[in-house]
């Protein structure tokens, strides 16, 4: 009967868990200078769209001519449908954007998108962000 009454709590145990969400994500400030905004202008060359982020890779011309390659981290799919942005209409790899990122730490040329210039309105799509918010700035 003990044996049941475990099992039994186990198994409750369990299925309690397994319906609960996880909060665990990524500390962007770890990965990202939150403090700091930069801007550039480029032609996405492809785009991610997966769950829990999606993921923007342009080409970026250098005042030298040449071409850097950069990648940034977005907001996931239902993230982008609440800023607004019809992903088939409004990300189209070939189409050049302009774009606001906090840039990595390490300096390479990654970061995290925080807002896009779409029918010549700037978007947020970070959490929280401001466009014309100063203080975003550092």
């Amino acid at each position: 009967m003990l044996n049941r009454l475990a099992l039994f709590a186990v198994v409750i145990g369990a299925t309690m868990t397994l319906g609960y969400p996880t909060a665990a994500h990524h500390a962007t400030s770890s990965i990202f200078r939150q403090l700091e905004e930069k801007s550039l202008t480029g032609t996405l060359v492809k785009f991610t769209n997966v769950n829990p982020h999606a993921y923007f890779y342009f080409d970026v011309k250098d005042p030298a001519g040449g071409v850097k390659s950069w990648s940034f981290e977005g907001p996931g799919p239902g993230g982008l449908r609440r800023a607004g942005i019809k992903i088939k209409d409004d990300i189209i790899p070939g189409n050049a954007y302009t774009f606001w990122f906090a840039p990595s730490r390490d300096g390479t040329n990654t970061g995290l998108l925080r807002a896009v210039l779409l029918n010549g309105k700037k978007i947020p799509l970070t959490e929280g962000y401001q466009p014309d918010d100063k203080s975003q700035r550092q």
